[in-house]
């Protein structure tokens, strides 16, 4: 526990840094300021929580002094009439009270006591009018009067059945259980939750919906729906990569994809602390999500990936003032790793399909991967779709391809990052591409997986599309896994290039010898060969970055005439 209490020390001293003081007008006073976003977000009032838990723990006064100024900032600045909070001060949106709701709740019920009869008596007030605003906007279950994505839903079953829990108002019960219900409605037959944008979102569902679930079951001590929430959490453990970063290379809302989560939500160890009585699995998953936050900090703050620094990006307050609730409640819960146990992953179990997701995960070797042929893109170039290896991960050397979004947009311009050095953030997406067309833009591939002797073979048809979905020729994609290297092919009928964005650092150097090419990783090397050039292209970048996952990628391409099939195999040595 105490690993937990310090990473969630540095991350909250870091908060206090970048707290204003200085100014005493309102609306800037108390609040936070992102270095990444050069702004105030809307949602540091959701920082009460870990602040609060940080001055119960510690008994020093510049954590509750600092919540406090956080929530006066909240409340001068984003609280409406209406009873919410404004997403922030420039966007209207006010789902999210619903996150502030459970920040306040969950201050008072583990950290209450520790407060001062004013304070406590103002924050209760605060969150009985929050969860009041939740009940009227999200209430009612399936007969909601706002029908937005799963994870508001989710979140105001626990919510609600918090509120219950700490005023006994039947109210807030009844509209909790419909809540609950009406996001049960959202699970297909093979456990997966859709709804993230009318698709499937790994890093939301294991960081908000999930979660969220657990806790109106754990709120409302109800076995039977705690039950029903760990089974579809054990289903999306499938998604966890063996160094504990989460698989959300190929999610509907892959734009806020961090390697560990999602940039807005809160963090899977608010379950997995509860639900680790139930299956070791549960700690274990938990542990490993841990230390890939501990891995992705510096410096007080919690970056994006653990290429960010290397790629001169600043961190965003966002990921640490939400994540920090992960780290309370991995405490309040009384989380404690004692059993190591093997994830799905871990395990070389050759192809598990996800029919209703349209996504294949391949475990062969020491090799791990995912193919998705996604039907759902929120918006044109938000995900990755096509048939595409959107993530390769190898024992030995980590991740080796991954997959940002097919054209990097600011949909949610203060929920997002924008790059500082870079004007247009290219796609990291292996990929074949034809001018404005590409693979990744297919939402209508067809594909077909299957075992060819001891390899597995995954196979892909369809058309290059622009962002605006036309078509522009025929393209073939095919990925035979063997025990020890992978053998990717392509063919499109047009030609074009097979872009081949490799994860390499600066300080990796890469090595052509006539047919094969050599990344010297650390204990390992990445060799690709190929029968046509890999070109390194020298009028591009050393390294390519991408927020969304935060991987720097070398420039590599085959050159791709008309229905020639060109292909390398990657090797691990």
């Amino acid at each position: 526990m105490k690993r937990y209490y310090e990473l969630l020390k540095k991350w909250c001293d870091k908060l206090i840094q970048c707290q204003i003081t200085e100014l005493k007008d309102p609306a800037f006073y108390g609040g936070i300021l992102c270095p990444a976003c050069s702004l105030i977000h809307g949602r540091i009032g959701d920082s009460v929580y870990p602040l609060t838990a940080m001055y119960d723990y510690s008994g020093d006064e510049k954590y509750l002094n600092a919540a406090k100024l956080a929530v006066e900032w909240s409340e001068a600045n984003v609280a409406r009439k209406t009873g919410g909070y404004f997403n922030d001060k420039a966007h209207t949106w006010m789902g999210i009270s619903v996150f502030s709701a459970l920040s306040f709740g969950e201050t008072l019920l583990y950290h209450g006591d520790c407060l001062d009869t004013e304070t406590k008596e103002k924050w209760m007030n605060i969150f009985i009018r929050l969860s009041d605003f939740v009940c009227s906007f999200f209430g009612g279950g399936a007969n909601s009067k706002c029908k937005t994505n799963v994870n508001y839903h989710s979140s105001t079953a626990a919510a609600l059945a918090l509120a219950y829990k700490l005023t006994g108002n039947e109210i807030y019960k009844q509209n909790a259980y419909e809540c609950a219900e009406y996001s049960k409605t959202f699970f297909t037959e093979d456990g997966l939750l859709f709804g993230e944008s009318k698709g499937f979102d790994i890093g939301y569902n294991v960081e908000e919906s999930l979660p969220a679930l657990v806790l109106f079951a754990h709120y409302m001590n109800d076995e039977e729906y705690l039950d029903f929430a760990a089974d579809k959490f054990k289903t999306h453990i499938e998604f966890m990569i063996p160094d504990g970063g989460w698989d959300n290379s190929w999610g509907s809302r892959a734009n806020k994809w961090t390697y560990w989560g999602s940039r807005t939500s809160d963090g899977c160890q608010t379950a997995l602390s509860v639900l680790a009585k139930k299956d070791p699995i549960f700690a274990e998953a938990a542990e490993r999500s841990f230390n890939m936050y501990e891995k992705c900090s510096s410096n007080g703050f919690l970056y994006g990936g653990y290429m960010y620094i290397e790629a001169n990006e600043e961190p965003c307050t966002h990921h640490s003032f939400c994540h920090a609730k992960s780290l309370c409640a991995m405490i309040d819960n009384g989380f404690v790793y004692e059993n190591p146990t093997a994830l799905p992953r871990d395990e070389e179990y050759g192809l598990k399909s996800f029919p209703s997701a349209r996504v294949n995960l391949i475990a062969k070797g020491d090799f791990r991967a995912t193919v998705s042929n996604s039907n759902v893109v929120s918006y044109p170039g938000a995900a990755t779709t096509g048939g595409t290896m959107t993530l390769l991960w190898h024992k030995k050397v980590g991740p080796v391809f991954a997959a940002s979004m097919a054209d990097y947009q600011m949909a949610e311009p203060r929920n997002m990052q924008y790059s500082r050095h870079i004007n247009h953030m290219e796609c990291t997406s292996l990929r074949i591409k034809d001018g404005r067309f590409e693979s990744v833009n297919e939402t209508a591939a067809s594909i077909s997986a299957s075992s060819e002797g001891e390899n597995i073979a995954v196979s892909v048809c369809g058309k290059l599309k622009n962002l605006s979905f036309d078509a522009n020729g025929g393209y073939e994609l095919k990925y035979v896994f063997g025990k020890d290297s992978i053998e990717i092919s392509a063919k499109s009928e047009k030609g074009g290039r097979f872009i081949i964005p490799l994860i390499c650092t600066h300080s990796e150097e890469i090595v052509q010898d006539g047919k094969t090419t050599v990344i010297h990783k650390d204990g390992a090397d990445i060799v690709l060969e190929s029968e046509s050039p890999i070109i390194f292209d020298t009028k591009a970048p050393k390294r390519n970055f991408n927020v969304v996952g935060g991987f720097l990628t070398a420039p590599l391409y085959i050159d791709m005439k008309p229905d020639e099939v060109v292909s390398f195999t990657v090797t691990v040595k």
